[in-house]
């Protein structure tokens, strides 16, 4: 996971680096490159103590079968946010204490709006539920612009997971 480390000092975001291990069809990798991603999210959350560090660092966890540990780290993590704007929802939303629905009803802009359906749609795969994580995902690809990130991870996801 050099190449995840590299990205990490190049000043790409969390979520790049949760992403960083796709083939070249945008697919994720094993689940090998997810405890690579953890182990480099683990010195982001530390270093940047962002909700995005710590959203990306549950996800890794949570793929590599560690959900329980990544949702208690997550809540530990969280409760060191200075600010409840956006996307603390989305935290709320992993945590348990918010709802899909009053996620979404969270966002006042589009973009996190996207971010939200993204979200919602990584939550359904952590949780196993394959067809609700495709409707959220193909919701973010609607939303989403295509200059976003979001866009080309929700891309992705639903590629790795409808092939």
């Amino acid at each position: 996971m050099e190449e995840i480390g590299q990205a990490s000092h190049l000043g790409l975001s969390c979520i790049d680096l949760l992403h960083s291990a796709c083939d070249d069809q945008g697919a994720l990798g094993a689940s090998h490159a997810y405890a690579g991603a953890s182990s480099d999210l683990a010195r982001s959350v530390r270093l940047d103590e962002g909700a995005y560090a710590m959203l990306s660092r549950y996800l890794a966890r949570s793929r590599v079968g560690e959900a329980e540990a990544a949702e208690t780290e997550l809540a530990t993590n969280a409760s060191s946010l200075k600010t409840k704007e956006w996307p603390f929802p989305v935290v709320e939303f992993h945590l348990g204490t918010r709802s899909p629905a009053a996620t979404l009803d969270a966002t006042s802009k589009p973009v996190e709006r996207c971010e939200a359906q993204y979200f919602i749609g990584e939550w359904q795969l952590v949780k196993g539920h394959a067809a609700d994580a495709e409707a959220a995902l193909d919701s973010a690809l609607e939303t989403c612009p295509k200059y976003l990130r979001m866009h080309t991870y929700a891309l992705a996801e639903l590629k790795r997971i409808k092939p």
